[in-house]
């Protein structure tokens, strides 16, 4: 009779740690589900992608080879240092009109494109580019459509 309750604990201990791996492996399934990164500073990010607003935090996303689209603006602004305390319209009038705010703590959506085509972090699908800035814009394009890899 003992040896029959030591295999009943043994068989459940068995079942019970098999549950919890199936437990432990869907969760891990869950935690490495496909990013879908979008990098902007002003517009909210759709439901179900991740809204990042400086390239530093795109190129983290990037770097766990897990993002699969990704959707980027060119102008991110500016950090409140290269601000000097100005808000958007005080850095307009400053500049004539010419550029939005940047500086290169924050980056530009371009600047990101560079770095994807030389460290090869690229999305699984080719980026699309959501810009106002039509200059800033056509120049990420041209770097994803000569840039990014033909074949995945």
């Amino acid at each position: 009779m003992g040896l029959r309750i030591t295999d009943n604990l043994c068989r459940h201990a068995v079942n019970a740690g098999r549950a919890l791996r199936r437990v432990a492996q869907a969760s891990a399934l869950q935690f490495q589900r496909p990013i879908y990164l979008w990098l902007d500073d002003h517009r909210p990010a759709p439901w179900g992608w991740t809204g990042v607003t400086t390239v530093a935090a795109a190129k983290l996303s990037l770097e766990t080879g897990r993002v699969d689209r990704a959707s980027l603006d060119h102008d991110l602004g500016a950090c409140e240092t290269c601000m000097d305390g100005r808000d958007v319209k005080a850095w307009l009038e400053a500049h004539n009109f010419r550029t939005m705010p940047h500086c290169e703590h924050v980056g530009t959506g371009y600047d990101l494109c560079t770095w994807m085509a030389e460290t090869g972090h690229w999305p699984t699908e080719k980026p699309t580019v959501h810009s106002a800035n039509q200059v800033g814009g056509d120049r990420m394009k041209g770097v994803i459509a000569r840039y990014f890899p033909r074949q995945r």
